[in-house]
């Protein structure tokens, strides 16, 4: 019975493809400064990338990632400016907006709403001459603003000046002038205390006396000027006693007071309608600052790691030159290794890949995947140079794809995601497939290898395909399957890496040893030569495999040739 598996054509790379070549790794280390940036870096992810027939709005958008990184590069300090005062202060007020449709906003909401257009018109003063696109550009919120900060002092705070409405001016400055008249006659009655019985009294016009001195409460409750309010086990409480004159003055002030939060309702009603009628507006640039965001992000990024613009291909083809895997060069960095760049190219048909353990084989095709998935999500690349042809589906698959929940070994997983993958038959699909069919005995491991290589040849697809297995025959080249293999260890430096393994005093140190020798680069061989080298013995005898045992490996490989 046959299994028929059908190829999901939105899947553009799985999620397992995207962690395992590195991508997602780059993406986890992306900067973002502002909440916009983050949901624009959201969109793309959850998007569909630029697929074929996409190159010229690909094209695009990494120029303006160039022009964003040449600002950058042209001016640090003021980038980091943007990162410390603007976007630092960028918060997402969009339900406040939206909450403006219904009522009026509070005055924490409109203080918001104020400081983001504040970094708005503040992002545009500082761009604005620059060469940035102005897709990234925010649009003008001057006008905006101004009804925000009618006295145009452009500061982070918000508070209803009495610019705001000549009602409100008159109501504040007559409350003011009550008030005036108020504290006045308070001050001189509290002078009046302190003359005729040396009582001081507190801001609020109250005193506290001790209940041992009948006499001073006696005469403040005598007084007519002050009266007891309150008591407790050793003071009495007294408060400066009303006139009728304070008393009017002091219900004009409520009646008066209750106008102006009357007033100030409506100014913030007319200002939240201000503030819908513009919605369009203020969302319009929240995009614009989470594309600048996110290109700024990209650029910064390949600034600090080398990464340079792909050149964007009509025809489905890989050039990378001096490219680097940015997750192994991360854990070699840590592991205080050096990454050794590597140059390959792959068009359509079949390449497949032999060379020795540790000669980089499938770190190659992990980088083919980072690069090819960077390039066509708007990213630069970590390469010298880097030529990309646009695929329409790229799949990675290793050898340790073991699948518990479905009750498949590594083997039958990886069969499982090829079965997917090939049936699907997507044109300019970019399938690689590390250690194909290792899972399994040599003699079927090989011949499906080699079906899988003359199932593909003749697909509008590129194919890499990395084997320890001897799959190569006559007439490859011109069928459209090629071959690479890794340079391995340069036979001229074999004495030197035994004497470096000889010195060495841990495992370490010959691992280290090894990979210093180890050719990470590839030989493209001529037609037919696409033999699988014999290294896996040395490198076994290096790490210090017993010596019987190497013995007897060569004994066997030796009698197997002879047969």
């Amino acid at each position: 019975m046959t299994i028929r598996f059908k190829h999901d054509m939105t899947v553009f790379a799985s999620r397992r493809t995207q962690e395992e070549s590195g991508f997602s790794f780059v993406i986890s280390h992306l900067n973002m400064g502002t909440p916009f940036g983050r949901d624009a870096l959201q969109a793309v992810m959850s998007g569909t990338p630029f697929m074929p027939g996409d190159e010229d709005s690909l094209r695009e958008e990494l120029a303006r990632v160039q022009k964003v990184k040449d600002f950058l590069e042209a001016d640090g300090r003021k980038v980091s400016y943007i990162y410390i005062r603007v976007f630092h202060d960028i918060n997402d007020v969009s339900q406040a907006v939206e909450n403006s449709r219904d009522s009026a906003l509070s005055m924490i909401e409109l203080f918001r709403i104020k400081r983001l257009l504040l970094q708005m018109w503040r992002l545009r003063d500082i761009i604005g001459d620059e060469d940035i696109p102005e897709e990234f550009i925010p649009e003008d919120v001057s006008g905006l603003l101004d009804k925000l900060d009618p006295r145009g002092e452009r500061k982070p705070d918000f508070y209803i000046y009495d610019e705001f409405s000549d009602t409100l001016k008159d109501l504040r400055a007559e409350r003011s002038a009550l008030r005036e008249e108020l504290g006045q006659w308070q001050q001189e009655t509290a002078d009046r205390v302190l003359e005729l019985y040396g009582v001081k009294l507190q801001p609020s016009y109250e005193a506290m006396i001790a209940k041992s001195d009948h006499i001073m409460i006696g005469h403040l409750r005598a007084s007519g000027i002050m009266k007891q309010v309150d008591s407790d086990t050793s003071s009495a409480f007294f408060r400066m006693e009303d006139t009728e004159r304070s008393l009017e003055l002091k219900a004009m002030i409520d009646r008066i007071t209750n106008k102006i939060e009357a007033e100030e309702n409506a100014v913030r009603e007319r200002l939240s309608e201000e503030i819908y009628d513009s919605r369009e507006l203020i969302f319009l640039n929240c995009r614009k600052i989470g594309q600048f965001d996110l290109a700024l992000a990209k650029a910064v990024y390949a600034r600090a790691h080398g990464c340079v613009k792909p050149v964007i291909l009509q025809e489905q083809k890989i050039v990378i030159e001096a490219g680097r895997n940015l997750m192994v060069e991360s854990i070699l960095r840590k592991q205080e290794r050096a990454y050794k760049p590597v140059s390959m190219e792959f068009g359509q048909g079949v390449t497949y890949i032999t060379g020795t353990n540790m000669g980089g084989k499938t770190v190659a095709v992990k980088l083919t995947a980072q690069t090819a998935i960077l390039a066509q999500y708007g990213f630069f690349v970590p390469c010298r140079r880097a030529e990309i042809g646009l695929s329409s589906c790229i799949e990675m698959i290793t050898d340790d794809r073991q699948s518990f929940a479905h009750g498949l070994s590594s083997f039958g997983a990886e069969m499982s995601e090829l079965a997917r993958v090939m049936s699907g038959g997507a044109p300019r699909t970019l399938l690689m497939v590390a250690e194909i069919a290792s899972g399994t005995n040599p003699e079927e491991g090989s011949a499906i290898t080699r079906g899988v290589m003359d199932f593909m040849k003749d697909k509008k697809a590129i194919t890499v395909i990395t084997t320890h297995y001897e799959v190569g025959m006559p007439g490859d080249a011109a069928a459209g399957i090629h071959h690479m293999r890794t340079a391995g260890i340069d036979p001229a430096d074999a004495e030197k890496l035994q004497l470096d393994i000889t010195n060495a005093v841990s495992q370490k140190e010959v691992i280290d040893a090894i990979a210093a020798r180890m050719d990470h680069g590839f030989i493209y061989d001529a037609e037919d030569s696409g033999n699988v080298p014999h290294e896996a013995i040395n490198i076994a005898r290096m790490m210090g495999l017993n010596e019987h045992i190497i013995d007897a490996a060569r004994e066997w490989m030796k009698n197997r040739k002879s047969e």
